[in-house]
This record gives C-alpha cells, sequence and structure tokens, in this order.
C-alpha cells in the first residue's frame, strides 16, 4: 500500500513511518520540518519526505497524490502544552485535516487514519475501562480539539462519502517522546539523582502503552478493511503515577525520591483521577493486542536512552 503520514517526524508519526516500511509499504511523509534522527537511517532510502505545511492545501494535494492512505497525525500531542492552545496549534490540527479530507476526495483515496487522543473522555465517572462507546466530556484545550478533528473528519465523511478510522492514542511512551512528557521527566530527574515531582498524590492512574505496540496496531489497521470507526489504542490496564514513578527509580537505579505538590492553579478542574481503556474492540477487529507490559517498556526505553546518549 502507498501511505501518507502527516506529521511523520514526530514521536508517534516516525515509529509509525518505520513500522509500516518494515512491513512493505509505501511510504511518504509531509512535515513541517524533519528533525535529525526523525527517521531511522536504515530506512531513509525508502521513505519520500516532503518539508511543507499540512495548512496548504496545494502541499497535501501534491503530497496525497497516488497515495491510497492518509495517517493524519500532524496535530499536537502533548496535552501539558496545550492546556493554553494557540492559534497555531488550533489551525494545524483543524485547517490541516480539512485540507486532507478536501485532498482525500480530490486524490480518491481509501482512507484517512485521524490521530486522536485518550483525552476525550474526559473524567466521565467510569468504574472500570473506557470503551469507544462511552459518554465523551473533554476537560482540557488539547482534549477539546481533538474531539473537534474527531466531529470535523465525520461530517466531512458524511457529505464527502469519504472512509476513515478514528484512533483514541492512550499515553504511548518511549526513548524519542518530547522530554516533557511525564515518564520522559521522570527518567531526566531519575539519571540526576533529583526528586521526581508529581502533581497530587500520584495516585491518579494512566493507561501506558508502548510506541512500538503503537506502531504495530496503527500499521495493521490498513490490512484489516476496517472502516469509520473508533478504535482505542490502549494497553488496557491502569498503573498509578506514584507506581510508575517507583518503577523507574528502580530500573534506574537511582537515589531519586517521589516530591508530592500541589496541582497548580487552573488545572484542579481538568485533573484526570482514572483513565485506562478498553482492547476488546481493538482486538475484536484486528486479532491483536499489545504485547509489551509496562515494567518492559520502562526498560526497553531506558536502555535506548542510554544507547542514544552514547
Amino acid at each position: 500500500m502507498r501511505c501518507l503520514v502527516t506529521g511523520g517526524s514526530g514521536f508517534i508519526g516516525s515509529a509509525l513511518v518505520k513500522e509500516l516500511v518494515t512491513g512493505g509499504h509505501s511510504v511518504r511523509v509531509l512535515s513541517r520540518s524533519i528533525t535529525p534522527n526523525a527517521i531511522p537511517k536504515e530506512i531513509m532510502r525508502d521513505v519520500e519526505l516532503i518539508t511543507g505545511d499540512v495548512r496548504d492545501l496545494a502541499i497535501v494535494d501534491k503530497s496525497s497524490r497516488n497515495c491510497d492512505y492518509i495517517y493524519s497525525f500532524s496535530g499536537i500531542v502533548d496535552s501539558d502544552a496545550a492546556n493554553s492552545l494557540s492559534i497555531d496549534a488550533i489551525d494545524t490540527e483543524i485547517t490541516g485535516l480539512q485540507n486532507v479530507c478536501k485532498s482525500s476526495k480530490k486524490n480518491n483515496i481509501k482512507q484517512i487514519i485521524f490521530g486522536s487522543s485518550c483525552a476525550v473522555y474526559g473524567d466521565n465517572g467510569a468504574t472500570g475501562p473506557l470503551s469507544e462507546q462511552d459518554t465523551v466530556q473533554p476537560k482540557s484545550h488539547y482534549a477539546a480539539l481533538k474531539r473537534m478533528g474527531e466531529l470535523l473528519i465525520q461530517t466531512y465523511s458524511n457529505e464527502m462519502n469519504l472512509d476513515y478510522l478514528i484512533v483514541r492514542i492512550f499515553n504511548p511512551y518511549g526513548s524519542k517522546q518530547p522530554k516533557n512528557m511525564v515518564i520522559h521527566r521522570f527518567f531526566e530527574a531519575a539519571f540526576k539523582g533529583a526528586s521526581i515531582n508529581i502533581f497530587g498524590r500520584g495516585d491518579q492512574t494512566r493507561d501506558f502503552i508502548y510506541i512500538d505496540d503503537v506502531a504495530k496496531l496503527l500499521s495493521v489497521l490498513i490490512d484489516r478493511k476496517i472502516t469509520q470507526q473508533t478504535i482505542n489504542i490502549c494497553s488496557g490496564q491502569d498503573f498509578a503515577i506514584r507506581s510508575v514513578a517507583e518503577m523507574v527509580i528502580n530500573i534506574t537505579g537511582s537515589v531519586s525520591n517521589c516530591e508530592f505538590l500541589p496541582i497548580p492553579k487552573g488545572r484542579e478542574n481538568a485533573e484526570i483521577k482514572r483513565s485506562y481503556g478498553s482492547t476488546s474492540k481493538l482486538e475484536s477487529l484486528t486479532g491483536l493486542k499489545p504485547s509489551i507490559g509496562l515494567q518492559e517498556g520502562l526498560k526497553l526505553m531506558y536502555n535506548n536512552i542510554i544507547l542514544d546518549q552514547n
């Protein structure tokens, strides 16, 4: 298959590109800039790189020509940075997705896979794992923007008869994730022997999924002929933030300890107590589920950080 990945030099996008190439697909990447080592050297010759802005319709038209599928991953991924959204961030997410939809219609794209987030669920009071049928109630600007993207692609689908998948990704982690994301911050503090800062009591839980599992699951979607569905990409397990910090301390052999801080003003109402996803629909549609547990994933992340530093 011929695939365009917008945002293909980002954390999730670059891992997906590697997985698609490994799976024998032809891959084109559209990105504002290609950061050093974003695309692994061993696959660079197999990837067509286009530098451009997804908000430029002509560029998206050109990039998607002769493609079968578009993975739309050019939006922001860091929910902390997105609590006060810039016009640029909103424009990239919304105008960029509009351009992807318009170009898909023009170029007869078979399907758009839109990268959304578990953040859209908010804190909906669920006592068990979140399923795709559960109520969505975004509690942050970032979550609201992702929900807007979901509604936008569904609207364009109705208007233009486009096929799509919405993937709600739960807390991906790995050595190349942005440095201000929670697990990376934990490792950085542990390497320095500094206190690991945790907001609140650390008993809030999250569903973390290793980046290699994310890429694998995203790549198989185009082989399964799944249409117009919303799918959780998650591990199906939740871990307290405090427990994750303790795992990092143990893996690194650090002298760090956890320091619990008040939740910053303005974020109290956006705080989510418990969030983890159901893998039932993912398993039913693909026959697959994540294979890397949190402890193993953290060890892999640690080893890769060490390799990158040497």
